[in-house]
């Protein structure tokens, strides 16, 4: 176990800070898209999950009702628009420290490409 802990912290030291704030701010973007799918049909009382597996995040849910399955899909990445709002709005007010700044800028990026990606996704499908 010490030896894989080892390796590990070696493997993060060779990283470099970039990378490491793409790979969090991808992160971020995942769990609040799907949360924000997931705050949704809590909204309509449907009997949703929302978790991670081998897979990734995911949100399970369904609705007979086209029009409240609409707003469920559309939910994710209106979080990531509002997130990535609130990210570049804050950059304005914090103090100027450079990686705060950076990370919250590369959260913010992720963000508007997560939403960017999802909404592409569904018109490509047909959803919207």
């Amino acid at each position: 176990m010490i030896f894989i802990k080892n390796q590990v912290k070696e493997l993060l030291v060779k990283i470099p800070l970039e990378v490491l704030y793409v790979l969090i701010a991808l992160v971020i973007a995942i769990y609040i898209h799907e949360f924000g799918h997931f705050m949704a049909a809590k909204n309509y009382q449907l009997d949703a999950r929302f978790g991670i597996d081998k897979e990734g995040f995911f949100v399970e849910t369904f609705s007979q009702d086209p029009f409240i399955n609409a707003i469920i899909n559309h939910s994710g990445p209106i979080m990531n628009l509002i997130i990535s709002f609130l990210g570049l709005a804050s950059i304005l007010i914090i103090p100027k420290v450079e990686n705060v700044k950076t990370l919250l800028i590369v959260i913010s990026m992720t963000n508007i490409l997560v939403a960017l990606i999802s909404l592409t996704t569904f018109a490509y499908t047909g959803v919207l």
